[in-house]
């Protein structure tokens, strides 16, 4: 079976000539994005990719580097991706929609308007079923601007621009629908445009790591390569955006989609799949073979063993000494070289009581639970296993000709949103279906992680919560207004309560680790919200010494670099609206302790949460090798109950 394609064009532009200022970001941000292509294909898929970088991203070659498009037919998939200054022109007279301005984008001679750039697209997208993807990492709120010394926009006075409507791309080529009064409107090709900003901000460049990167670019990526699941557009605006937050200010990307494309559909429709979650790799400080997974993750070798695997090469691993957060093995075939230079995809399975078996329900579609079970095979998933025997599953599978979705035994209401298709689940929408239901068993592997043998005791750690009801400006209020929980080994009741005006507004909470013990420790604390999703955001890491205490805090005030100024140990509990007005009015949520005496990383346990009874939520939920000791780590579970009570009125409704 021939694969399909992906046609890629890609501008980037940082040496520009004077007077348009140069950037330094936009080669470190294209090439980033083609490494991700090309790394991150979807084995269906081909990859073809044509670059074009400054000086030779004249107008005139990004208009025939358009030329690359022309052989993609039904099901391939086309993206655009530019990087650089974007401008606004002024908007002349013979246009239908006159604004003032137009917003075009900088090449490195002149300008290439929106009017012409939307005749690119038209002609590429004309009379073919094509997935068309514009990526546009540049700005047209302003000229020559500066937020600060550390953060350059990508916008620019323009330098030449087309003034009659003969000098504008498209006209020669009889594009442009003329109307009754003589004037002209661009046409519009069936794609859809990221774009790194709304018209009246602009895209921001500055130092991540130790390269200069756009923000939308960076974060885009990095959305990407943090889930273990397909993701829609509408789904990685939303990303996107919260982690442009963490980097630069005043800047939201936006997504717009023209001639009935599909906001819902997956990024670049599947030709790119999730980021691997674990690989093998060589130490040689210790002189081995390692798996960035450990006890954290549930790495076992007891009698039900943790099998990994090599994703491409599929060479089994053997498990030899289990830490925290790396486990070293072995490569069981003694003919089979690997190369110490690279690292290797693998497949964990994990071992024993850590997996969640799941089955298939009795009247589930025979036609999609075949599909679904060769997708298991393929979605590379860590914490299930899959029963064919519905007395050893927890958790039942409903597949029927429209959709599937996931119950827990005993609870006939979906997990999560069920993943709906047409007649038959495709493999994204399977590899969709069983990432999701992964990350339903993480969640829960999270929450019943614990370490018996650990020699850090209950009265090495102190736990001070606090709650607060009633308050309006709930992030003001200190831990010493608030009223102590004397158990929190209990769900405690955070529940709406009116303030002095009589509205209903949510409660917070406030928590405090205090290290008692004579050693040194490591903390972090993992929010757990009661729609699957995980974040460590309040405490990722924090070392302290005997007699030392952190707080959980929460960002309030950040500057231009994204940089938190300002912190609160006041940390709000609330009911997205849009789950309130779908009727669900109490949830439980879980803060995740995680205590050890050497350092470690939680990051990777982070995941967005996923959608529930059609909702789609506003906001977030909040040599040798050393001796045991010195692995030694034991975590404590603090349940929070989230009460938000119906109005007489939504329960007449």
């Amino acid at each position: 079976m021939a694969k399909k394609k992906l046609y890629a064009l890609l501008v980037g532009i940082d040496a520009y000539a004077p007077p348009v200022r140069p950037l330094r970001g936009c080669l470190n941000d294209m090439h980033a994005f083609r490494d991700y292509l090309k790394k991150q294909a979807s084995p269906d898929f081909e990859v073809l990719l044509k670059v074009i970088e400054n000086e030779k991203a004249t107008k005139a070659k990004v208009i025939s580097g358009f030329d690359h498009f022309k052989k993609a037919t039904k099901d391939d998939i086309c993206v655009f991706y530019f990087s650089g200054h974007g401008t606004r022109i002024p908007s002349q007279d013979f246009w239908e929609a006159i604004d003032g301005m137009n917003e075009a984008i900088v090449c490195h001679d002149v300008c290439l308007a929106d009017k012409e750039l939307a005749c690119l697209i038209a002609r590429a997208t004309q009379n073919k079923e094509v997935h068309f993807l514009a990526v546009m990492d540049c700005c047209h709120a302003g000229g020559n601007t500066r937020d600060d010394e550390d953060v350059t926009s990508r916008t620019s006075k323009p330098n030449r621009y087309p003034v009659s409507i003969q000098e504008y791309y498209g006209f020669k080529e009889n594009l442009y629908q003329k109307n009754s009064s003589g004037l002209y409107s661009a046409p519009q090709g069936k794609h859809l445009n990221f774009a790194a900003c709304r018209n009246y901000q602009t895209a921001k460049e500055t130092m991540i790591g130790n390269k200069t990167r756009g923000a939308f670019t960076s974060s885009l990526i990095e959305a990407l390569d943090t889930t273990q699941i397909p993701l829609t557009y509408a789904d990685l605006e939303s990303r996107v955006g919260r982690k442009i937050d963490n980097i630069v200010a005043n800047q939201r990307p936006q997504l717009i989609a023209t001639a009935e494309a599909n906001l819902d559909l997956a990024f670049l429709g599947g030709a790119v799949v999730p980021k691997n979650r674990f690989f093998a790799y060589w130490n040689n400080e210790r002189n081995s073979w390692e798996v960035n997974a450990g006890s954290y993750q549930g790495i076992t070798n007891d009698q039900y063993p943790s099998k990994i695997n090599g994703v491409e090469n599929g060479q089994e691993l053997l498990v030899k000494e289990i830490f925290t957060e790396r486990t070293r093995v072995v490569w069981k075939n003694p003919a089979f070289r690997p190369d110490q230079n690279l690292q290797y995809d693998v497949q964990v399975k994990i071992g024993g009581g850590a997996k969640r078996m799941v089955a298939f329900a009795s009247k589930s579609n025979t036609r999609a639970k075949a599909l679904l079970m060769v997708g298991f095979e393929e979605a590379n998933t860590t914490y299930l296993q899959l029963s064919n025997k519905i007395g050893e599953a927890n958790w039942l599978i409903h597949a029927s000709t429209e959709s599937v979705y996931l119950t827990q035994l005993g609870n006939a209401e979906p997990v999560f949103l069920p993943v709906v298709y047409n007649k038959e689940p495709s493999p994204i929408e399977t590899l969709e279906f069983w990432k999701k239901v992964d990350n339903v068993m993480q969640w829960y592997h999270l929450l019943h992680l614990d370490n018996p043998r650990s020699s850090i005791k209950l009265k090495d750690i102190r736990l001070d919560l606090f709650r607060s009801t009633g308050k309006k400006n709930w992030w003001a209020v200190a831990p010493e207004e608030m009223d102590s929980i004397a158990d929190w080994s209990q769900p405690v009741v955070y529940d709406y309560q009116a303030d002095q005006n009589g509205e209903m507004v949510p409660a917070s909470f406030a928590l405090r680790i205090t290290n008692l013990s004579q050693t040194e420790l490591f903390v972090s604390a993992l929010f757990l919200s009661g729609r699957f999703g995980i974040n460590n955001r309040h405490l990722p890491n924090a070392r302290l010494q005997p007699g030392q205490e952190v707080w959980m805090t929460t960002a309030m005030r950040k500057n231009a670099a994204g940089e938190v100024t300002e912190t609160t140990r006041s940390i709000g509990l609330s009911i997205d609206q849009a789950y309130y007005d779908a009727g669900i009015s109490e949830q439980i949520d879980y803060i995740k302790l995680i205590v050890a005496k050497q350092d470690f990383d939680t990051t990777g346990f982070n995941q967005e949460p996923l959608l529930i009874r059609g909702v789609r939520a506003r906001t977030r939920d909040s040599g040798e090798l050393p001796i045991i000791e010195e692995e030694d780590w034991t975590t404590q579970r603090i349940p929070i109950r989230i009460v938000r009570p119906q109005l007489k009125s939504n329960l007449i409704r």
